[in-house]
């Protein structure tokens, strides 16, 4: 049986309901041209469902590597953090738990798929001011 990520965050049960947790596996959809140049993911994303929002605070357009932080809270760290066209990646640790956000920038929206490392499976959307 898998658990929610929402529920090893230990934060409020209905945020596992509107994370819509599906089955370990299923891939989700990813756009099939590749941009030229790396997209801007620069600043603080709020997503739905929260609390999965991120803050990036740095990024390099011409490797996409960037830093930055989550709103899960400070005990969270992340790492590999990496743009490559209008994609993303980004993990986050806290003790031996990950989570691996990846997704697509769309001017200031993004979509992607949250999985964790006890094989909780989520999408998710964001946007940033």
């Amino acid at each position: 049986m898998h658990r929610s990520i929402a529920s090893t965050l230990m934060v409020v049960p209905a945020v596992a309901a509107m994370l819509g947790v599906v089955a370990p596996g299923v891939a989700s959809a990813a756009p099939s041209d590749i941009a030229v140049t790396n997209g801007n993911l620069k600043g603080a994303w709020t997503t739905v469902p929260a609390p999965f929002g991120f803050r990036i605070v740095y990024e390099n357009p011409a490797t996409g590597f960037c830093k930055g932080r989550s709103d899960l809270g400070t005990q969270y760290t992340m790492s590999h953090c990496r743009v490559t066209g209008q994609s993303y990646k980004i993990t986050l640790t806290f003790n031996n738990y990950r989570l691996w956000y990846s997704g697509v920038i769309t001017g200031n929206t993004t979509s992607g798929t949250i999985h964790d490392s006890i094989g909780a499976i989520g999408q998710y959307t964001g946007t940033r001011p």
